[in-house]
């Protein structure tokens, strides 16, 4: 899954989704779940679940804030 930033709709997001948004944008267009779960970790000292980070791209994608899809394998 490719994970990239798109424009704001001016939902409310909760600091587990604002962490990972930042992550998002930290790591530039294009990125990938386990980036974004390692950059999370390091930047809040806990330790951060796959799936927690899968939960909040899903619910950031459903407010507009970032898009995904499928790309080849490198």
């Amino acid at each position: 899954m490719v994970i990239s930033i798109r424009s704001m709709k001016g939902e409310r997001l909760g600091e587990f989704e604002e962490f990972t948004l930042l992550a998002v944008r930290a790591l530039g267009d294009h990125t990938y779940a386990v980036p974004v779960q390692q950059f999370v970790e390091e930047s809040t000292g806990r330790g951060v679940s796959i799936g927690a980070i899968y939960a909040a791209l899903g619910r950031l994608e459903k407010k507009g804030f970032v898009r995904s899809g499928m790309s080849d394998a490198r």
